[in-house]
């Protein structure tokens, strides 16, 4: 009995002292938190992470780095989520821009068509047949400005949703690793508790049985 107590007492020690020992190989293996994806980190870090018992123990260091590049990654998907959102505005913007001037045209259409062949145009007469052309002309260019416009529009939509998606894929990845280290953290705080408490007793029987 006496041997299992002082072997945990010795244990707990050990443990005390060992982030200064490994301290210099964290900094050198640690290069993969600044370069690597968030799965890849994650990765590392179980990997780096001793086991107490059924517990993961996560260095406070690793942890923060990894918070904040999820944070980093979050807020650049953010960004190009509005970016994308300010491009959709400004193509529907354009879209209505030209369904308004294309409505116009052919309205002037429509009353050009009732009027006489001879059309006063820029204060020169223009037969009905060749401005009737170049209003058409104008009419394809606008259909096909608007085509272009409808196509912009369509591609920004699937950026937008790819970006969405990345997004909510990043989020519920920060969420789940956020849920279960705070599970882990807890557990692992009672079992530091119960484990104090038990050095505790031993240093007083230890001190009892000195005495």
């Amino acid at each position: 009995m006496k041997k299992n107590k002082l072997f945990l007492y010795v244990l707990v020690l050990w443990l005390a002292n060992t982030p200064f020992l490994t301290a210099q190989s964290t900094r050198l293996t640690d290069e993969i938190l600044d370069t690597g994806t968030l799965t890849e980190q994650y990765n590392y870090i179980y990997d780096k992470s001793s086991t107490y018992n059924e517990f993961k123990v996560v260095k406070i260091a690793r942890l923060n780095k990894f918070w904040k590049n999820a944070q980093d990654s979050l807020n650049l998907v953010r960004a190009s989520l509005a970016e994308s959102k300010t491009q959709i505005n400004i193509q529907k913007g354009n879209l209505d821009s030209l369904n308004n001037t294309l409505s116009n045209t052919k309205q002037q259409l429509a009353e050009v068509t009732e009027e006489k062949d001879s059309i006063s145009f820029l204060g020169a007469g223009i037969p009905k047949a060749v401005y009737q052309t170049l209003m058409w002309g104008v009419i394809a260019l606008l259909i096909l400005a608007l085509v272009g416009a409808l196509y912009k529009f369509k591609l920004s939509n699937q950026i937008t949703a790819r970006t969405r998606k990345d997004f909510e894929i990043v989020a519920a990845e920060l969420d789940d690793f956020k849920k279960r280290t705070l599970e882990n953290e807890r557990k692992l705080r009672r079992e530091l508790q119960t484990e104090r408490n038990t050095v505790e007793d031993l240093k007083q029987k230890l001190g009892a049985q000195s005495r």
